[in-house]
């Protein structure tokens, strides 16, 4: 009987609670009136949202991107030049005989250099250096078509949220005015 009581007690308690701490409140860090709002076109949401939108700068990177690897597959017709230099060093070797009880030291030169030079120009690859090209061009296309699309996309959803708070606020204008009509005719009556 007594956790019947106390049980009661708390459960309300805790609902109302709940409740004070569910209200939507706004709060702000230090105490000033709401920021004054300011009237926007449509254009300006749509320029911003251009601007911002991160799907769409992924997609302006990955178009610049694809422009690059057509450049870099281009680059695979142009003949090449390749230097090398190389240098080693070798320690005093020693040979161990007997158990390491006779050990001899090699006068050996142990320093080594060397370089070398490849030149050279693609002359046949099998229609591998235009295939790749092509594929890379293909890639292009494809990457300007997604950044348009996508811009096209977030137009879309800019201007239907745009009209959709349109449609809110004037709903609530005729809401006020037929409000203010019925206090009319209920004055008049």
């Amino acid at each position: 009987m007594r956790i019947c009581r106390l049980s009661c007690l708390f459960i309300p308690a805790l609902a109302s609670l709940s409740v004070f701490l569910s209200l939507p409140m706004p709060l702000f860090a230090q105490d000033h009136p709401a920021a004054p709002g300011r009237q926007i076109t449509l254009q300006e949401v749509v320029s911003l949202a251009l601007q911002n939108n991160l799907d769409l700068k992924m997609a302006r990177s990955d178009s610049a991107i694809a422009r690059e690897e057509v450049i870099y597959a281009k680059a695979a017709r142009t003949p090449y030049l390749a230097v090398g230099v190389n240098y080693n060093y070798i320690g005093n070797p020693v040979i161990y005989r007997d158990f390491y009880s006779n050990d001899t030291l090699i006068s050996y030169l142990n320093h080594q250099a060397g370089w070398n030079l490849t030149a050279g120009v693609p002359i046949y690859s099998g229609g591998r250096i235009n295939t790749n090209i092509t594929q890379k061009k293909v890639m292009e296309l494809i990457q300007q078509e997604v950044l348009k699309m996508t811009a096209a996309q977030v137009q879309l959803a800019v201007i239907q949220q745009f009209y959709n708070l349109y449609k809110l606020y004037r709903e609530a204008d005729i809401i006020e005015a037929n409000i203010k009509s019925i206090e009319i005719r209920i004055r008049q009556l």
